[in-house]
């Protein structure tokens, strides 16, 4: 890829090694001041690397700053290089009209001998002199074995169509493959066609019939020679044409195409393709093996052969001399000076270098077929039936008889194809110069590829031929080493014929020694170490190949069934919930919780669970347009779900926040509309603008992607997945991960209200549901969404967590709000219903009280208005167990709202009470301990006196046995002399 005033550093000039074969003469500079003359085949010894890997890892590494990479090189045949230069300029003034700057470089190569091998030795030592090449259809096997072949898929079905592939014709359609036609591989980019037909004389016809079978064709000749006896006529030009710079590649066409009429009864659908190999089928195709074709059909072949050349320049030649006569054998020349001066009868050929336009006596019609085909098994040829032949009828010595005809491309068909090597940068540039070429160039006017360019063919027969898709095609031989075996089998049948007089046993002999030559030829391929067989390009040149099948990752019909199913359980739930708030909405324990919030739960719910449903589309069961829309709703259908029900949650827990830090102002939590509505609008304007902005700037759209490595061969499908994804990665992701933050950030801020108001206490323990409710959504999204991008890659997998998700949240949400609340009503209603029995039962017992029948019913009665009373019913009526005059009777359902049983802040308030007396009684205890301590010492400061103690003890117990204590007694009624002592003092 350098050219001679590249300058490369030295440590790059390695890589060059790799061009050593096909760049013998060129020379590189260093990088340094000093010039190092370099020549490729003598390698300096900084140069030598020990093994091969060392060698494409060091062209793997190699500096590609130091090459223009604007530059475009182009392999191609010296003839169409004019013509390419030419399409190459106005491309390149177009690129740079739209700011892109390519240099695309015609590399021409003198032979299409010379070309092939170049581009095979570029591609297999993998020295990327070339982007990209105009080569013929017989190497595709060889590039494609060596993995030098770019798919172009994706380039040639974009949406600017820069191909124009529909103005094609499917024959060469076919061509563009390699592979198996229900993939629709891409690798090529037809260039110019080479289908062959049969050429005649109209004027030298005559009455004639023209030849629709090779014994027609011989006949011809024989009619031909009597109606122009005498004359300069040639009957058949189709001769033993040596053709210079691609030897015997008329020659291997004609063989090819009279030999696919016998062997290929559906074209190159057939068991057999290319005319020459019969592929033998193994219960693993891997294991089949190509088995040539040189028996009785081939001996047909080389039969017909010698009919054309009876009616040829000559019925013998010698090899040597041939080669010398380039007038008489060279396709071209015979065309120009034989056929186009009325000297050829007919002849077997491409139709381009026929003058049409001066010569409209000049006729066209399909190449001739056989009646015969070739039977594999049995190993012989058999009359053509409608099951094995798919043909004309025609009539024949008064007999209708089915001939099986092809559509038959000559070996010279030329295509384009993209290195696979090249840079990324590279691809489309070259590219879309193929593509231009394809398009503008029509090197073979009479022999076009298009529509369009048929539409000027000024030949009616011509152009009839070429638009005419009755006949099967059938394909050049592309398997590796194509040009290897058309080879030997040109140069043994051009020697056989020009030297040998027709015989059978000729014919066996050239047969057995041709089969000998192939089958050692594909022996030692195939037995190559990890060499792909033959029979494998063989089918995947023919596009009957079908690879081993890789799994595509579909979600399974069980588990698919499965998501929805629970989808259906989610759904169900909540339009049951809904209708049972709507049926007890007057009831207690209904209104305390505020219908209009659960109704709000239930449709968020209904909604986030129908999300389920779209999850499980994708292309097995659903088409690309509805999968895409699948893609598109799923998050609003979520988002727009979860933020209903979320906000009745929410706006119930930040009630009860205000509760928790203002105890004394709230007894009842009732969310009001206004408290529902500030958080809903916020929440769902949040998710409504990343929802928005996603599906604008980058929606969501369902596609396959290629999972781990690709098989270049292509022996087997790849694997691939199926998922939501936009035409930027990159924004999808940042559109995802900011609405799982908006939601996530909210979820965890109503977590932390409902841990903060764990302890307060509420009628039918609802604050504790809606926390748990919270707490559930919050673990299944922190252990769901790390597990979706785990198995993103993995559809059945990702389905499955993803049904998981919905299915948890939903249904976390709406047990939690409504089983407690059908329980209580369960068990209130039971109770109920037991009192009634145990009512009616002392009814019953009072009845039979004649006695006591008066007392009994007005006991019954005050029963009946102490248990309606007792609870706190399901339909209290107002002015029960009041005094006086009552007043019409109208039910009456309670306030709505929750009761505030218990709060943290209340007990709080009972603590300081607590603790103040505390303070209080110590305050107390000291100042009484103070006293005590006074006392002690004024007590021990009075005298004591033993007698007079007694004395006035027993006079103040004389006192007190009469009731006074007299005036000598103190003010605690006892002596005043007398010593109290501490156990005194405190009692």
């Amino acid at each position: 890829r350098y050219t001679t005033s590249t300058t490369v550093s030295v440590g790059s000039v390695a890589c060059l090694y790799r061009g050593a074969i096909s760049l013998p003469r060129r020379k590189m500079n260093t990088g340094g001041t000093e010039k190092l003359p370099v020549t490729l085949r003598g390698t300096p010894a900084f140069m030598q690397m020990k093994e091969e890997r060392d060698l494409e890892e060091c062209c793997r590494n190699c500096d590609d700053s130091t090459t223009d990479v604007s530059t475009i090189r182009i392999a191609a045949w010296r003839q169409l290089a004019d013509k390419l230069e030419e399409i190459a300029t106005g491309l390149q003034a177009d690129l740079a009209k739209g700011g892109t700057e390519v240099q695309y470089q015609i590399v021409q190569l003198n032979t299409i001998e010379d070309l092939m091998n170049e581009v095979l030795l570029d591609t297999k030592l993998k020295t990327r002199l070339y982007d990209g090449f105009i080569v013929p259809a017989t190497i595709t096997g060889g590039l494609f074995e060596e993995e030098g072949l770019l798919n172009l898929t994706d380039l040639i079905d974009s949406g600017d169509d820069p191909l124009k592939k529909d103005d094609i014709f499917p024959f060469y359609q076919t061509l563009m493959r390699f592979g198996s036609e229900k993939y629709d591989t891409k690798y090529m980019v037809p260039i110019m066609g080479d289908l062959t037909m049969l050429i005649y004389n109209k004027d030298l016809f005559g009455d004639i019939q023209v030849p629709r079978t090779w014994g027609e064709y011989k006949a011809a000749i024989n009619d031909l020679k009597k109606a122009h006896e005498g004359k300069d006529i040639i009957p058949s030009c189709t001769t033993l044409q040596y053709q210079p710079r691609c030897d015997y590649c008329s020659l291997t066409t004609n063989v090819h195409a009279v030999l696919s009429t016998m062997t290929q009864g559906a074209g190159s659908k057939s068991e057999t393709g290319g005319g020459i190999f019969f592929v033998k089928e193994d219960e693993d195709q891997k294991s089949a093996t190509l088995d040539p074709i040189f028996d009785s059909p081939f001996y047909k072949t080389i039969e017909t052969l010698e009919d054309m050349n009876s009616g040829s320049v000559a019925l013998q030649y010698d090899p040597a001399e041939i080669k010398s006569v380039a007038l008489q054998y060279d396709p071209a020349e015979i065309k120009s000076q034989l056929f186009n001066g009325g000297k050829c009868g007919m002849m077997l050929a491409s139709s381009e270098g026929i003058d049409f336009d001066n010569n409209p006596s000049f006729g066209v019609d399909h190449m001739p077929g056989s009646e015969l085909i070739y039977n594999p098994v049995n190993k012989v040829v058999e009359t053509c039936t409608v099951n094995t032949c798919m043909g004309d009828t025609v009539e024949i010595n008064k007999q209708e008889r089915l001939v099986n005809r092809v559509r038959f491309l000559g070996h010279q068909n030329f295509f384009g194809g993209v290195s696979r090597l090249v840079e990324r940068s590279k691809q489309k540039p070259t590219f879309e110069f193929l593509a231009r070429v394809s398009r503008v160039a029509n090197f073979a006017p009479s022999n076009p590829i298009r529509r369009s360019q048929a539409d000027f063919l000024s030949n009616a027969d011509l152009k009839s031929v070429i638009e005419n898709e009755e006949f099967q095609e059938v394909i050049p031989m592309r398997i590796p080493q194509a040009t290897d075996l058309l080879e030997k089998l040109g140069s043994q049948t051009f020697e056989f014929l020009g030297t040998t007089e027709g015989s059978e046993s000729g014919r066996e002999e050239l047969g057995y020694n041709l089969e000998s030559v192939y089958e050692k030829q594909i022996e030692q391929h195939d037995g190559a170490r990890a060499a792909v067989p033959l029979s494998i390009f063989q089918k995947k040149s023919q596009g009957t190949f079908q690879p081993n099948e890789s799994p595509d990752n579909s979600i399974p019909d069980g588990l698919r069934y499965s998501g929805w199913a629970l989808s259906g359980i989610a759904i169900i739930c909540s339009l049951y919930f809904a209708l049972w708030t709507f049926k007890n909405r007057n009831v207690r324990v209904v209104r305390a919780s505020q219908p209009s919030f659960l109704i709000m739960v239930c449709v968020g719910v209904f909604i986030m669970s129908t999300s389920i449903i779209p999850m499980g589309f994708d292309d097995v069961i659903v088409s690309q347009e509805g999968n895409d829309i699948a893609c598109a709703v799923q998050p609003w259908l979520y988002s727009v779900g979860f933020v209903i029900a979320f906000s009745a949650l929410f706006s119930k827990t930040w009630r009860i926040n205000k509760i928790f830090h203002n105890p004394d102002k709230f007894k009842r939590v009732k969310v009001t509309a206004k408290d529902v509505l500030m958080p809903f609008v916020c929440l769902m304007s949040a998710n409504l603008v990343v929802l928005s902005m996603w599906t604008y700037f980058n929606p969501l759209q369902w596609t396959r992607k290629v999972k781990g490595e690709v098989d270049i061969l292509g022996l087997s499908t790849p694997e691939t997945y199926g998922l939501c994804t936009g035409e930027d990665y990159t924004l999808t992701i940042l559109f995802s991960g900011l609405l799982a933050a908006v939601n996530i950030t909210i979820v965890l801020f109503a977590n932390v209200q409902a841990y903060q108001c764990r302890n307060i206490s509420m009628e039918y323990s609802e604050s504790q549901w809606i926390a748990i409710a919270m707490v559930s959504i919050i673990q299944v999204w922190f252990i769901g969404i790390p597990l979706m991008i785990l198995v993103v890659e993995d559809p059945p997998a990702q389905f499955v967590v993803r049904t998981a998700i919905v299915f948890v949240t939903s249904m976390s949400t709406v047990l939690l709000m409504f089983l407690p609340k059908v329980k209580y009503l369960r068990d209130y209603k039971q109770k109920r219903a037991m009192e009634e029995a145990k009512r009616q039962e002392r009814s019953r017992l009072a009845e039979t009280m004649t006695d006591y029948s008066h007392y009994a019913s007005n006991a019954a009665s005050n029963i009946s208005v102490n248990n309606s009373t007792a609870e706190e019913g399901d339909m209290p009526q107002d002015g029960a167990g009041r005094s006086g005059r009552q007043g019409p009777k109208r039910p009456s359902y309670g306030l709505e709202g929750i009761k505030i049983l218990g709060h943290p802040g209340e007990e709080d308030a009972q603590v300081k009470i607590i603790k103040a007396q505390i303070l209080a009684a110590e305050e107390e205890h000291k100042a009484l301990r103070k006293r005590l301590e006074e006392l002690r010492e004024n007590i021990q400061g009075v005298p004591s006196n033993d007698s007079k103690l007694s004395g006035r003890n027993s006079d103040w117990a004389e006192n007190k046995s009469n009731g006074n204590a007299g005036d000598d007694s103190n003010g605690m009624g006892q002596p005043s002399d007398v010593h109290v002592n501490d156990d005194s003092l405190m009692t």
